[in-house]
């Protein structure tokens, strides 16, 4: 996808190779935001970012339920950091060994056929009650 018009929202390092790079951008008439990896390509001190096929491309219809879905993680993050989760967890403790560590165990490649998503009744989002 080489898109039309691209305006970088936010960047921040992941480390001193990696940089995560938040931009709206505009492809066939329809607006995207892109989360995307880059790397450093440069052999000299000054960087020179390069996007990776590592990242995500979501429409802007998608960027309320994106955002509601950050701010969970984050949420249970809290509880774990200061001790607020369900009882008979191990609070504050993580096997992965950096922040980047977004793979199952010894750097495999997470497991495609798992269920990652929850539907909408399972979140309590279409009953009756809500």
């Amino acid at each position: 996808m080489i898109p039309t018009k691209t305006q970088t929202i936010f960047e921040f390092n992941k480390n001193l190779a990696e940089l995560v790079r938040i931009s709206l951008v505009e492809f066939k008439r329809k607006r995207y935001v892109d989360l995307r990896l880059y790397y450093d390509a440069s052999e000299s001190e000054i960087p020179d970012w390069k996007p990776s096929k590592r990242g995500l491309c979501i429409g802007v219809d998608l960027l309320a339920e994106l955002k509601e879905a950050i701010d969970k993680a984050a949420e249970e993050y809290e509880k774990e950091l200061f001790g607020l989760g369900e009882k008979g967890r191990d609070n504050g403790r993580t096997d992965q060994k950096d922040s980047g560590a977004c793979m199952n165990g010894g750097g495999q490649e997470p497991d495609r056929d798992a269920k990652t998503t929850v539907s909408r009744e399972e979140q309590g989002k279409g009953g009756a009650d809500d």
